[in-house]
């Protein structure tokens, strides 16, 4: 049987599998019967690194990985559950702890993502062999799709039981402004960071503000004065996306669909089209700022720069369509061809323009040999 014949087959039977978890839970048993809490473990060592407490089943390939959530451990109720699961149909399957949790050597206190990422790629380096299905959990699920990037050909599917993978993103942009703050720089980044920031302004802020609400004509909340609020005001990429539609007709707005979003990707997402948006509406690709300047605050004068250029292309459109103080951005300069005969150009290729001087009344007429003559002896 072919490797995606068995992944589909083990994806069937993990439904199966849910649903009998749903129904057990729901006349009341805190556990799915037949599940035993299981104690033994092996340790995987590793020279550099704290060492890994897992159990593995032994199996026909692709095999089984689970991997747990963040509050979870490899005795938990998804990962007995699987096992049984596995050992009924014959297939190799593996649970572990990552470093700092359950059985594992390590601190949580230390831990990191990436620390994680390098324990998920130890597990498939040194205890499987051929491709896996991966069974992620909450957090686990982030880290099966990290691990998915980086050894492809160990992957014969992916499975997400409530993948978290917006988890720390969302919960980095719940915290206060001050402490979402990167860390200082240092040397010349130092000196780039701060030319960035002498550059943004704050009484534009302002009127960038003033005429965002008044366009999109909803009841917006004005955000606190300040740099780092006016970038976690726009960041999702809603208000950009209402300001560029509003600036159409109604009927002609480039951007069909706007969903308020707390996922990373999806908030770029919103930026990017935007971004196109606006420079399909006239704003020249040197003005439009870049996706990061604006989501992760690297360059806030970029980003009021776009807006300023947007702005000034909807004046001087004049279609009826922007709404405010037509002086608060100014008129870009229009068109103003002229139109010449070809009996114009051929006289005009016979004068000499008066940058170069001018050869009217210039002669030759009397005048000799500048200097003597070179003698010859």
């Amino acid at each position: 049987m072919a490797v995606a014949d068995v992944a589909r087959v083990f994806s069937r039977g993990l439904l199966k599998w849910g649903s009998a978890v749903a129904h057990r839970t729901v006349l009341g048993y805190p556990q799915l019967l037949g599940c035993r809490q299981k104690s033994s473990h092996s340790l995987l060592n590793r020279s550099d690194q704290p060492k890994l407490a897992y159990n593995k089943l032994k199996g026909k390939n692709p095999g089984v990985v689970f991997l747990p959530g963040i509050f979870s451990n490899m005795n938990g109720e998804k990962a007995l559950a699987l096992e049984d699961y596995c050992k009924s149909v014959g297939h190799a399957f593996v649970r572990f702890d990552y470093r700092g949790c359950g059985s594992s050597e390590g601190s949580i206190k230390e831990c990191t993502l990436g620390k994680w990422r390098k324990d998920v790629l130890s597990v498939l380096d040194e205890l499987t062999e051929g491709p896996q299905i991966l069974v992620g959990s909450s957090l686990g699920g982030w880290l099966m799709l990290h691990a998915a990037i980086a050894r492809p050909e160990k992957i014969a599917a992916l499975v997400g039981i409530a993948v978290a993978a917006d988890h720390i993103v969302s919960t980095f942009q719940q915290l206060p402004v001050e402490m979402a703050n990167r860390g200082p720089s240092y040397g010349l980044s130092r000196e780039v960071q701060e030319k960035i920031e002498q550059k943004y302004d704050l009484e534009l802020e302002s009127r960038l503000v003033d005429w965002i609400i008044i366009q999109c004509g909803e009841n917006i909340e004005h955000p606190p004065p300040g740099k780092q609020h006016f970038q976690k005001w726009l960041m999702d990429g809603t208000l950009l996306c209402k300001l560029i539609n509003n600036l159409h007709p109604k009927g002609k707005e480039p951007i069909a669909r706007i969903t308020e979003s707390k996922m990373a990707f999806k908030q770029m997402e919103q930026i990017s089209q935007f971004l196109k948006a606006a420079e399909i509406y006239g704003v020249r690709t040197t003005d439009i700022f870049q996706t990061v300047d604006l989501w992760e605050g690297k360059d806030m004068a970029a980003v009021q720069r776009t807006l300023m250029a947007l702005g000034s292309e909807a004046v001087t459109r004049d279609d009826g369509c922007y709404k405010g103080d037509p002086s608060w951005f100014h008129r870009k300069a229009q068109k103003n061809q002229r139109g010449f005969s070809e009996e114009q150009l051929r006289q005009g290729q016979n004068v000499i323009g008066l940058q170069m001087g001018s050869n009217k009344g210039a002669s030759q007429s009397g005048m000799t040999g500048y200097g003597m003559p070179r003698q010859i002896i």
